[in-house]
C-alpha cells in the first residue's frame, strides 16, 4: 500500500528477502513480467550463494561437544543426632561404723628398774629387815645360778608396803591387788616366781614403803 492508499501487488519469489526488494527500488510499482524482476532474481541468487556457503562453513565447523546441565541436585544436609550426654553413676558414699572405743582395763604399773645401785642383800634364807625411815629400798641377792626359781616371803606389818622381784632389769612379780588397785599390802605372803636363764646370777628385791610405813621384812629362799 502506497502512501496514497494504492495497492501495489508483487510478487516475491521463494526464498527472497522482501526487504531486498524493496531495496532494489526497480520492484516497487512494478507488476509481475516487468522489468523490475530482473533485479529481484539476482538478489535472490546471491542469497542463495550466501546461504549456501554458510552451511558449507557450519559443517566444517568442529562440533562441540555438549554438556547437558540439568537442574542442580539438592544434596540433603544430614541432620546430625544429639548423642545424650550419659549420666553418671553415683558413687555410693561409704558409712563409716563408728569403732568402739576401747576402755583399757586397769593395768598394774610396773616399777622401773631402780636407778641407784643395789646393796648387797642377805644370803638366801636370811631375813633382810628394816626398821624406822620410809622411801625405796633395793637389795642384790646371788642365788648362784643364772635360771632357777626364787621364793620370796614378806613381812609388811600393819602399814602398807610394796614388795618386786627384779631380774636383769625387768620386772619379774610386784605386790599388786588388782581388786584394791594398790601395790600396798599389809601383813605377810609369798611368793615363788621363775627367773633365766640369763647372764647374771642375781636378782633384785624392790621395796617401796608406803606413807607412816616404819618396818618391814622378808625372806629370799634359793629354790634350784
Amino acid at each position: 500500500m502506497t502512501g496514497a492508499g494504492d495497492v501495489v501487488a508483487l510478487r516475491i519469489q521463494r526464498g527472497a528477502s522482501v526487504w531486498d526488494v524493496l531495496a532494489e527500488g526497480s520492484g516497487v510499482g512494478q507488476e509481475e513480467g516487468t522489468t523490475g524482476n530482473v533485479g529481484s532474481e539476482r538478489s535472490r541468487n546471491d542469497e542463495k550463494k550466501d546461504r549456501e556457503k554458510e552451511k558449507e562453513e557450519d559443517s566444517n565447523r568442529p562440533t562441540q561437544p555438549q554438556t547437558f546441565v540439568g537442574p542442580p541436585t539438592s544434596t540433603p544436609t544430614p541432620t546430625p543426632t544429639r548423642t545424650p550426654t550419659p549420666t553418671g553413676t553415683l558413687t555410693p558414699t561409704a558409712t563409716f561404723t563408728a569403732t568402739p572405743t576401747f576402755t583399757p582395763s586397769p593395768t598394774p604399773t610396773i616399777t622401773p628398774t631402780a636407778t641407784s645401785t643395789p646393796r648387797t642383800g642377805a644370803a638366801c634364807g636370811t631375813t633382810q629387815s628394816q626398821v624406822g625411815g620410809s622411801g625405796t629400798f633395793l637389795f642384790a641377792h646371788d642365788l648362784g645360778q643364772t635360771s632357777g626359781v626364787v621364793h620370796l616371803e614378806w613381812n609388811a606389818f600393819t602399814a602398807g608396803d610394796q614388795f618386786e622381784i627384779l631380774y636383769q632389769g625387768v620386772v619379774l612379780f610386784s605386790t599388786f591387788d588388782p581388786v584394791e588397785m594398790d601395790f600396798a599390802v599389809t601383813g605377810t605372803g609369798s611368793v615363788d616366781r621363775p627367773f633365766g636363764p640369763g647372764t647374771t646370777t642375781v636378782i633384785v628385791i624392790r621395796v617401796t614403803t608406803g606413807t607412816g610405813s616404819t618396818q618391814w621384812e622378808y625372806e629370799v629362799e634359793c629354790i634350784p
